[in-house]
């Protein structure tokens, strides 16, 4: 695997170190925010609206009731993506990836890698997206947002184990082309010819 490949699977190992792990909203709030930059106020906004100050009691309707953190995650782990390897941020439109430059259609026999984002569902119904942790044959773990809901009262970033891939999946970004220039962040201290002290 690339350096930058390496870097995504281990970062994420680090920050779900078992599978299946998940971050929630409501019970790991400082993790959470960081990952998907809500907290879970934000998310009862969003789903059942602001509280009334007088009462107490929420005032409907959310701005966003059917909203989760599967759109808010992948964004934001990339911009850190692109932060740790030297990279300006990329603005991920998660649910249009399959209209970008680096990605992969499921399908001709193409295969997923460790570190690309997936795309769930079909062009007129996108469903999911997340970061591919491992990939074993025809099974996979991922990480993504969205792992509760409004039903649920939270929301979470999953680290699934390993399960077969979804026969939905419509493709991924191919993350060695898209965030192409990436440096491994310790490259920049391995590298003694620019030491003007050596």
């Amino acid at each position: 695997m690339s350096a930058l490949r390496d870097w995504i699977v281990k970062n994420l190992q680090d920050l779900l170190p078992s599978a299946p792990m998940t971050i929630w909203s409501d019970t790991n709030g400082v993790q959470f925010k960081q990952l998907t930059g809500l907290s879970q106020e934000d998310l009862m906004v969003k789903w059942e609206g602001p509280k009334d100050r007088s009462t107490g009691a929420r005032v409907p309707p959310g701005t966003d009731p059917g909203f989760t953190t599967c759109t808010s995650f992948l964004p934001r782990y990339c911009t850190s993506v692109c932060n740790q390897g030297g990279l300006p941020p990329k603005i991920l439109g998660p649910f249009v990836m399959n209209t970008y430059k680096a990605w992969v259609a499921n399908a001709g026999g193409a295969k997923p890698a460790p570190g690309d984002f997936f795309l769930l569902g079909t062009p007129t119904y996108i469903e999911h997206t997340g970061v591919i942790l491992e990939v074993d044959g025809s099974n996979w773990s991922a990480v993504a947002g969205g792992a509760g809901g409004r039903g649920a009262g939270h929301d979470g970033v999953k680290r699934t184990a390993l399960e077969p891939i979804p026969g939905n999946l419509m493709g991924w970004l191919d993350v060695d082309t898209y965030l192409d220039g990436w440096k491994s962040p310790d490259s920049i201290y391995d590298d003694d010819d620019d030491d003007p002290y050596q």
